[in-house]
């Protein structure tokens, strides 16, 4: 309802009825800077938005490594069959990375220790409970074996065939070049792999329990990012899975 105290609705002084009608709006032209966003944006404009899609992913992913902690010296992945899960019970993960740690150097050390990455893998399973957890963990095996979080693997022997390599390619280095001379361990029949039971590992708390045809190995090293710092990190690997094996049964 129009104001009728609007100057616009009031008669005139000569009696004329008012102008109803809609007076036309004149929009200030937009300023310099306006143009200039206007011109960036038509011909940016997919720049722009990948650019703040990338923005965000680098936020999130800098979120999560400093929600991450701290980073262990020395990771140890292990899938199989062994429930490495940890209970009241079932101290496992603590026992092997305290084993683990007598075979390291104080140099090689920064207080962060060694840390377990445990996949229960129960190959060839027809439960169909256990077959979801089952194929969770194997892509879990495969993202590590692929993104070269750590070096060294404790894997299941049929893990450890079927998984540790891509097409004609394997994940793994031979391990002739890391045992010495003497008395050698048990090398797997492909020369990728030593079998954990012909180590001095296998006597100590938490590999004790692993099963008898647990294999240990070394994946390449990762070459396609990283520099000098990922070839120091694999050099750290080298040298502890060089004491393993330096120390047969």
């Amino acid at each position: 309802m129009a104001d009728e105290k609007d100057p616009r609705f009031q008669k005139s002084d000569d009696g004329a009825e008012p102008d109803y009608r809609a007076k036309e709006v004149t929009i200030a032209p937009r300023g310099k800077f306006g143009r200039a966003l206007e011109n960036l944006w038509y011909h940016y404009k997919f720049q722009i938005v990948a650019g703040v899609v990338l923005l965000t992913v680098l936020i999130v992913c800098l979120v999560q490594c400093i929600g991450r902690g701290a980073t262990p010296d020395y990771i140890l992945c292990y899938a199989g069959r062994k429930d490495l899960r940890p209970t009241t019970s079932n101290t496992a993960q603590a026992d092997m990375a305290s084993s683990l740690t007598g075979f390291l150097t104080e140099q090689s050390l920064t207080g962060e220790g060694v840390e377990i990455y445990p996949y229960l893998i129960t190959d060839g399973s027809t439960d169909t409970a256990v077959q979801p957890y089952n194929k969770t963990n194997l892509e879990n095996l495969r993202n590590e074996l692929a993104l070269a979080n750590t070096y060294l693997f404790l894997l299941d022997e049929s893990l450890f065939l079927t998984q540790t390599k891509t097409g004609d390619e394997r994940y793994l280095v031979p391990v002739d070049a890391y045992l010495t001379e003497g008395k050698t361990p048990e090398v797997t029949p492909d020369g990728y792999g030593v079998y954990l039971r012909s180590l001095s590992l296998s006597t100590l708390p938490g590999f004790c329990d692993l099963p008898d045809d647990t294999v240990v190995c070394l994946r390449v090293g990762y070459t396609l990012s990283g520099g000098k710092s990922a070839e120091r990190k694999f050099e750290r690997y080298e040298a502890l899975f060089r004491a393993l094996l330096a120390n047969p049964l």
